[in-house]
Formats: structure tokens, sequence, C-alpha cells
């Protein structure tokens, strides 16, 4: 049995919803610039055989840089909280809950005064 067009009706309109609901939703996000989003995962031509960790304390008030294979994942703000990345095992790389700061995150580590 063939479906005409009208069969195909109902599908046609739900992604047309769905396709105004992410414009809405990009066009009232509560970013103020238009920058891109903020860099995580950087892809490098250096290999790490194992994972290596500059703080493997997990320091809320230094930027971490933990690397395995050819991906650099570098700490992050989620708000006002910060992300850190560190090495589960010689061979994976994990994040922490986010951590709130007390004066606020700035590019992945905790301020150590707020920012007037």
């Amino acid at each position: 049995m063939r479906k005409s067009r009208n069969d195909y009706t109902p599908y046609l309109f739900i992604a047309g919803i769905v396709a105004i609901v992410a414009i809405v939703a990009l066009v009232l996000n509560s970013s103020t610039s238009l920058e891109g989003a903020p860099v995580y995962e950087v892809k490098t031509d250096n290999y790490q055989e194992v994972c290596t960790d500059n703080d493997p304390t997990n320091d809320y008030y230094k930027l971490g840089k933990t690397s395995f294979g050819r991906i650099e994942y570098l700490d992050y703000c989620l708000g006002e909280s910060v992300v850190q990345h560190y090495c589960a095992s010689s061979q994976a790389v994990k994040t922490t809950a986010p951590y709130e700061c007390l004066n606020g995150c700035h590019n992945g580590y905790c301020l150590r005064e707020a920012i007037s």
C-alpha cells in the first residue's frame, strides 16, 4: 500500500514545531554574547599513552588540564561552579561533580576574590 502526501502531514507538522522551538530557544538563550561555546576538549597532535593531569589534587583555584590519547580535557565553569577532569586510571578520564565557587568561576577555576 502506498502512502499519499497527506499521510505525512502530521510528521511534517511535528518537525516544523520542533524547528520553531529550537530557533526560539536559541534566540532566547541567556547568553549575552555571540561567541562560540567554551571548549573543554582539544584535539592535539601529541598522543598520550597514559592519562596525565597537571592538577592531580583537583585544586578548585587552578585551571587543570588532563590529557589522554590525542585529547586535552580542560576544567570548565558551569554557571558559578567548576567541573574538573581527572585521571580515573591510567586509561580513563572522568569529571568531578560541579563544585560551587564562593566568589564565582572564571575560565575553568574558582576566583579567590569576587570581581567588583
